[in-house]
């Protein structure tokens, strides 16, 4: 699957939080870990790198289907408010990939 510059560095952040290899949080693996971290990937990419991206292009930048990209959300939203590690792991990915000084580096959003 063919990911945007940011989601790669949101995904890469993540990953290495969780300590899981990049090629498994992209993949359909399904074991607690790996499936948390790629969720947590969507929430952030949703919440702090492209907001204005819907779910079926959510979706389709992490190769899940839509109401998968949704659940995503609303799991994570909660599981991020109880979790001070979880809200630790969203603040780093999303300064790294996910605001304006990102897009600076990148030449700005038409980059992706």
């Amino acid at each position: 699957m063919k990911t945007t510059p940011r989601t790669q560095r949101i995904v890469e952040c993540v990953a290495s939080r969780f300590q899981i290899p990049v090629e498994r949080v992209l993949s359909a693996e399904k074991t607690k870990s790996v499936a948390l971290a790629r969720m947590l990937c969507v929430y952030i990419m949703r919440q702090h790198g492209r907001p204005s991206l819907s779910y079926p292009e959510l979706g389709r930048e992490f190769g899940i289907d839509p109401a998968t990209a949704r659940n995503a959300c609303l799991v994570c939203a909660v599981e991020v408010s109880k979790d001070p590690w979880l809200r630790g792991v969203v603040d780093a990915a999303a300064r790294t990939g996910g605001h304006a000084e990102f897009d600076r580096e990148l030449g700005g959003a038409a980059a992706e």
